[in-house]
């Protein structure tokens, strides 16, 4: 992608490094709190796969190849892709091509014939007080506190590093997160644990 394409010049068959240049360039997608992450998939993953494919011609089947092929792959530490990383890789896909039906790129998204996988996302047990004062041990101070707030708060770790004070009510003992601040795009307060 060598710069920003507006919507309103695309013109003739799309192709996905196109459509995924107009996403990426889209205020409302800039302002999500995982737009890194979605830079990164767009710009390492999926442009690989889809880059000079016409956005019509991408079916489900070759979403699914596509996907089949990466679930083959290592991941960042040498293990293999997650079934959380295939399905929010998935959402992603979903997402970019609802965006391209809205420019009226395309009719149907492809995305919506590919059956997401079932995670297991039970978590068996918290960590006991003892259990985490073991563990806060051995990190350094700087991260002892955000360590702690995690463990009081169950926030997850990309909802703390932009928390500002505006989002904290100390009266009420909770934070207030706004839709952008999450992962789920959904506002939601965070009561402490302890």
């Amino acid at each position: 992608m060598k710069g920003p394409v507006r919507s309103d010049h695309v013109q003739g068959p799309v192709l996905f490094k196109a459509l995924a240049g107009v996403y990426l360039d889209a205020s409302e997608i800039q302002r999500q709190a995982l737009y890194d992450w979605k830079v990164r998939m767009v710009r390492g993953r999926l442009l690989l796969a889809f880059g000079d494919k016409i956005i019509t011609t991408i079916t489900a089947g070759i979403i699914e190849e596509s996907r089949a092929r990466w679930r083959t792959e290592r991941g960042r530490h040498g293990t293999p892709v997650k079934i959380a990383a295939s399905n929010r890789d998935l959402a992603l896909q979903k997402h970019i091509f609802s965006y391209a039906i809205r420019e009226g790129w395309l009719e149907r998204n492809p995305v919506s014939l590919v059956k997401f996988d079932t995670e297991s996302n039970a978590r068996d047990r918290a960590l006991s007080l003892e259990e985490f004062e073991r563990l806060q041990s051995h990190f350094s101070p700087h991260l002892q506190g955000i360590n702690l707030m995690a463990y009081q708060t169950s926030m997850r770790r990309g909802e703390m590093p932009n928390l500002t004070w505006d989002r904290v009510d100390l009266k009420s003992g909770l934070i207030r997160l706004q839709a952008e601040d999450t992962r789920t795009d959904e506002a939601r307060f965070v009561p402490p644990h302890c």
